[in-house]
């Protein structure tokens, strides 16, 4: 019966032990990430200013390679202003921003990025909080849509 008993504790342990490590490479491989300016963003929930919350089914993604920002994002709301004729719809761009601004919060164990974007079109602010176990917010100021925010992972960009 002590035998058995040191088992389940002998597993216990190492399962615990194994959970730790996993999320201490987590961090790190996200710290390595943000760090680097070179992460992509995958959107799991649309969170428009109007409205419910809408789980998105297909791949959405924001892009950040350095200054190099590319967004795939669908777009929900109002838009104040739209090109006559025009069709396509969404929040999509791939420019060079204007800045990027990567701050870490101790204490909360989050990085704050704020990216400033122009298309010939907009301005666009993004603001993102980014935890260490991968998961993010990511929150989008317009000139002439509704402000927009979404839910999703971070990870390594695909080559």
């Amino acid at each position: 019966m002590k035998y058995l008993l040191f088992i389940i504790l002998l597993l216990i342990g190492t399962t615990i032990y194994s959970g730790k490590k996993d999320k201490e490479a987590k961090a790190n491989e996200i710290k390595e990430l943000v760090e680097s300016q070179q992460f992509r963003f995958v959107a799991r929930t649309a969170l428009p200013m109007a409205g419910s919350t809408i789980n998105l089914t297909s791949q959405y993604d924001l892009e950040v390679d350095s200054m190099n920002v590319a967004s795939w994002l669908p777009f929900f709301g109002r838009a104040y202003q739209a090109e006559y004729g025009s069709w396509e719809g969404g929040i999509k761009f791939e420019e060079t921003a204007k800045s990027i601004e990567v701050e870490l919060n101790e204490k909360k164990k989050r990085y704050q990025i704020a990216i400033e974007v122009d298309t010939q079109k907009e301005h666009y602010q993004l603001f993102m909080s980014i935890g260490l176990s991968g998961y993010a917010d990511l929150s989008i100021t317009s000139t002439y849509k509704q402000n927009i925010s979404f839910y999703g992972i971070i990870e390594p960009i695909e080559d």
